[in-house]
């Protein structure tokens, strides 16, 4: 089961290890690890996914640059197997992040495969939509909200967003209705409204 690509383009980052050292240097993302040089053609070193915390882009000490903020990536472990770290990016932040399983280089997209999330949901330009993982601050794996089989999908994201946000009834009751902005291809929208709405 993949939850990285094979391989991605070398880019310039900021690691984070879980120990608190920092490093810089160019990295090649593989399954489960990556390849980190400190110049784009220097000797590799193999870094395991579970050694780290995060990593981010790094951005040029430039005029036209210092607005720029660098997309942060995180090393997480999926519930209901632990042991497979997967790369995720924080697109949403509150009381449930919200994470991306995405590319980090240009042309490419990072589908969960079929143990973690079934079918990826396809949209009106017939492209598989990303998935999003969802963790709370204190929780230390992510959740997909996912289906068993294609069949499924709307029967199982409905029963297990009614567990994740059993305290929130206002939230859960929108879900079952299939309201508009609260189904299941909406995970930011109703993680926004959670974060904004629910006590």
């Amino acid at each position: 089961m993949l939850v990285a690509p094979l391989s991605m383009a070398q880019k310039k980052m900021n690691l984070y290890f879980k120990d608190g050292t920092t490093q810089l240097g160019y990295v090649t993302f593989k399954n489960r690890k990556l390849q980190l040089r400190e110049k784009p053609k220097s000797k590799k070193t193999i870094i395991e996914y579970a050694l780290l915390d995060s990593a981010s882009l790094y951005i040029r000490k430039r005029p036209n640059a210092r607005k720029r903020k660098p997309k942060n990536y995180y090393f997480l472990g999926y519930k209901d197997i632990p042991k497979r770290v997967g790369v995720y990016q924080l697109v949403e932040e509150g009381k449930v992040n919200v994470y991306k399983m995405t590319d980090i280089n240009p042309g490419g997209t990072m589908l969960a495969p079929s143990m973690m999330g079934g079918a990826p949901f396809v949209g009106t330009d017939s492209k598989p939509t990303p998935y999003y993982a969802v963790k709370r601050k204190d929780e230390i794996y992510v959740t997909i909200f996912k289906s068993i089989d294609n069949n499924s999908i709307w029967k199982n994201f409905k029963k297990q967003t009614a567990d994740y946000f059993s305290d929130c009834p206002l939230l859960v009751d929108k879900i079952q209705k299939r309201e508009k902005g609260f189904r299941k291809e909406d995970i930011r929208k109703i993680i926004k409204f959670y974060n904004t709405s629910c006590q």
